[in-house]
């Protein structure tokens, strides 16, 4: 579970869509939730590893442009005009689409994690947004020329991703390379807007059980701990895969494995 976790959590093939399929599958029904979320964690830790100097000079910028403008106007300017608060202001812009999406339309994502043939769908559905950013221009907007319409749309992809099936990852790497983003900010981008998001979900999520084994403990730290591992290298892999402009090369993984969703849970139980 850890490298499973840790391998679709962060490559674009939708990590999502494989729990849905593999539940599906071997017939389990209710998932641990506890050590699910506890995965997460771990994936949340792997993505501070790789993206720490971005992450920690937020609040070190935002701080020091708060103390230099004391009025709400020249504050938000400054900010604005500043690369860490530039940053701050994008990932809350584009936190607000998959906010918005998953407090409407909860009850009805979470349906949808009941079907296995659906994921498969939108796994091919993946694939196919994944196969048209071939061909994307290297060098064009990085974070000096985003804008909050830029952010909007990248986050309506992550509000898309809360749909089984569908790869966050890949989906928002997609929607920036769409807006004419550079490679390398594109992913960048994409992974800094997951920390809000996993944190939101940990938090309405995270519900310690009254009691735990040793050997409870110790299977949720080892999943945990390969989770970070894995993940730490699937994001590396990624973005290096990224830079070169290979995302659409996952589109075939995508195609395969939805279409043998679809094949096989097309047929009944």
């Amino acid at each position: 579970m850890g490298i499973i976790q840790g391998v679709t959590e962060f490559l674009p093939v939708s990590s999502s869509g494989h729990l849905v399929v593999l539940q599906g599958l071997f017939g389990v029904e209710e998932p641990r939730l506890f050590f699910n979320v506890m995965l997460h964690v771990a994936t949340l830790i792997a993505i501070v590893i790789v993206f720490w100097e971005d992450i920690r000079g937020i609040p070190k910028g935002i701080l020091a442009t708060f103390g230099k403008n004391r009025g709400m106007n020249g504050f938000a300017s400054a900010l604005w005009s500043s690369i860490q608060g530039r940053l701050a202001i994008l990932i809350i812009v584009g936190t607000i689409p998959a906010a918005i999406m998953g407090f409407v339309f909860e009850e009805a994502f979470s349906g949808l994690f009941a079907s296995p043939l659906f994921a498969g769908f939108m796994l091919m559905v993946t694939g196919t947004v994944l196969w048209f950013t071939r061909g994307r221009p290297s060098d064009s907007k990085g974070m000096g020329e985003m804008g909050v319409i830029d952010a909007l749309i990248v986050g309506l992809g992550q509000g898309f991703a809360l749909i089984p099936g569908i790869s966050r990852s890949g989906i928002t790497i997609s929607f920036g390379l769409f807006r004419g983003m550079e490679r390398e900010w594109s992913g960048r981008f994409s992974f800094l807007l997951a920390v809000p998001a996993i944190l939101g979900a940990l938090i309405i999520e995270f519900k310690m059980p009254s009691e735990l084994s040793s050997e409870e403990l110790f299977a949720i730290l080892a999943g945990m701990g390969v989770a970070v591992a894995v993940g730490y290298l699937s994001l590396r892999t990624l973005m290096h895969v990224v830079r070169r402009g290979n995302l659409a090369a996952f589109s075939y993984y995508c195609w395969g494995f939805g279409a043998f969703a679809v094949f096989l849970f097309m047929r009944g139980p």
